[in-house]
C-alpha cells in the first residue's frame, strides 16, 4: 500500500471511496436498482469521510468498515465543481450571497492512511446546504466494481 503524504492534495482525477452500511435509509430502490441515498453522505460534522482510492491500490474492498457495507466511487473533480449558495442576511443589511465551494481534503490517520474529508469552503451555518450537498454526491456516485449493495431494503 502507499503511505499517504499529509501535503499530497487530492488530484481532480482521483477516484475516493465511501463505505454504505446496508439498510437503514443509506440506499433506495430506483427502477429495480439499488441507488445510493442522500443519508449515505451522513456526517454529524458535515465532512463526509471517503478513503482514496489510489491509497488503496484501487481495491474497494479495503474501504468497507464492515463486510456486508457497499462502496460508492466519486471523481474528486466532480465533487470539487459542485458549488452551494447560501444567502445571508444581517440585521438592516441587505441579502448576501456567498458561494460554498467544495473540496475533498487528506486527513490521513494511522488507522487510515487513505482517509479524507468532502469539505465546504466556508463552513456553512445550518444543515440545508449540507442536505444540498449530499443529495449532488449521491447522484454523482456509482457502485465501485464488485462492492455494490445487494439487499436494497
Amino acid at each position: 500500500m502507499i503511505e499517504a503524504d499529509p501535503v499530497d492534495l487530492v488530484a481532480d482525477e482521483e477516484l475516493v471511496y465511501r463505505s454504505v452500511p446496508e439498510g437503514r435509509n443509506w440506499v433506495k430502490l430506483v427502477d429495480g436498482a439499488c441507488k445510493p441515498s442522500a443519508q449515505a453522505f451522513n456526517d454529524k460534522g458535515h465532512q463526509p469521510s471517503v478513503d482514496r482510492a489510489k491509497l488503496l491500490d484501487h481495491d474497494p474492498v479495503r474501504a468497507k468498515m464492515h463486510a456486508s457495507d457497499g462502496i460508492l466511487q466519486l471523481k474528486a473533480g466532480d465533487v470539487r465543481h459542485e458549488k452551494v449558495i447560501k444567502t445571508e442576511k444581517q440585521s438592516g443589511q441587505p441579502e448576501v450571497k456567498i458561494t460554498l465551494t467544495v473540496d475533498i481534503v487528506p486527513d490521513p490517520t494511522k488507522e487510515r492512511p487513505a482517509h479524507a474529508l468532502v469539505k465546504f469552503h466556508p463552513l456553512p451555518g445550518g444543515t440545508s446546504n449540507f442536505e444540498k450537498l449530499k443529495e449532488r454526491l449521491a447522484l454523482l456516485s456509482s457502485w465501485a466494481p464488485q462492492a455494490e449493495i445487494e439487499n436494497c431494503r
